[in-house]
């Protein structure tokens, strides 16, 4: 059995649901025949964060490029640091700083989608396969998932994923779910003659910046729920009609106890029942939150 909660924010109260029974409330909650899910990837779809495991394995096999040297030590003065050496040694520094709290997350997410600059995006796509390969990125999707996306497709509704993960890497772990590029947002690195350079092409879609860039995606469908695991998808989660937070972080339960104080306790509740094969229980709570936004 999956050990799910589900929020319902009016009046607030909480309580446990399983992947089938979630599946029953958003079929309920389904207020238009061109509605759509909203999916973060890392941690979400997957118990794994793709972005980091590609960049530390090229950190650990010194594969950036000089390209993206100068930028990256740009990046480390910025926040009063100082790295020397190869980019792949400086762009460790810059990892190993966020892990003790000296580098902004929003930051790293930026480096890590434009570090490969002098790849070619052929390059990186190899790169990526092999990693995740290794990584074994298809035993680690989430199977609670699995029941809320085959009815969505079913349904006709569109699924997208919105990721502050580089594009490319993005693109390839969610194939496993039978997500196409067209129905991807994730960071993306600028293009020239090319190659990869060491700047965005887009801003971001990280924090409040996923709900714009879900958003356009959508453009006039409803936007009927959204599935995500960390602080940085919260605003993405109360855009929706319902928010489903997915093996929710620390940082996202306290977010949500600043905003439900009286509430939050009652999430940390397993639900013990054998109604179902136990599957990554350790890892799979989930919150829904329904409201009235649309």
């Amino acid at each position: 059995m999956i050990d799910m909660s589900l929020y319902v924010a009016a009046p607030p109260r909480l309580r446990p649901v399983a992947a089938r029974q979630l599946v029953r409330e958003l079929a309920s909650a389904l207020d238009a025949p061109n509605a759509a899910l909203v999916f973060d990837a890392d941690g979400t779809l997957w118990f794994a964060d793709v972005g980091d495991d590609v960049f530390r394995d090229a950190l650990e096999r010194g594969l950036l490029k000089e390209d993206a040297a100068e930028a990256l030590k740009r990046s480390a003065a910025r926040h009063g640091l100082d790295f020397r050496g190869s980019a792949s040694e400086v762009a460790r520094g810059l990892r190993s700083a966020y892990r003790v709290g000296r580098f902004p997350e929003r930051e790293l997410f930026e480096v890590m989608t434009w570090c490969y600059a002098g790849f070619t995006p052929d390059e990186l796509t190899l790169l990526a396969e092999d990693s995740l390969a290794r990584g074994q990125i298809a035993r680690r999707l989430n199977p609670e998932l699995a029941p809320v996306l085959e009815w969505a497709r079913r349904a006709g509704l569109r699924s997208v994923v919105v990721s502050a993960s580089p594009r490319p890497i993005i693109e390839l772990a969610a194939r496993l779910w039978g997500f196409a590029p067209g129905d991807i947002v994730a960071a993306t690195a600028a293009v020239d003659s090319g190659l990869f350079a060491p700047r965005l092409a887009a801003p971001l879609p990280y924090g409040g910046a996923k709900v714009d860039a879900a958003r356009a995606c959508l453009r006039n469908r409803s936007w009927l729920a959204s599935f995500g695991d960390s602080a940085f998808d919260l605003e993405m989660l109360l855009a929706a009609r319902v928010a489903v937070a997915v093996a929710p972080k620390p940082e996202l339960r306290a977010r949500i106890s600043e905003l439900y104080p009286n509430n939050i306790a009652a999430t940390c509740r397993p639900l013990n029942t054998t109604a179902e094969a136990p599957t990554y229980t350790q890892k799979s709570r989930s919150w829904t939150r329904s409201s009235s936004h649309t």
